[in-house]
């Protein structure tokens, strides 16, 4: 993956986080840990669905069924 790739992907992570907090109720009740995590658990995620051959296979499958209909 080149390096402009992984530049917007980050860039895209923190301006969804920026725009949303001006939109926030209540700011201090933000808790950043929550969204660090989740953002985490989608890189997790990501490279699961992209790297694994077995979850591979699986979505391949599942996509193959829905193109089907």
């Amino acid at each position: 993956m080149a390096i402009t790739s992984i530049l917007q992907i980050l860039i895209g992570f923190i301006g969804l986080v920026l725009i949303a907090i001006p939109f926030s109720q209540n700011r201090s009740a933000i808790n950043y840990r929550h969204i660090l995590v989740a953002i985490i658990l989608q890189v997790i995620l990501a490279i699961a669905l992209l790297k694994i051959p077995f979850i591979v296979q699986i979505f391949a499958y599942l996509s193959d069924g829905v193109t089907a209909l």
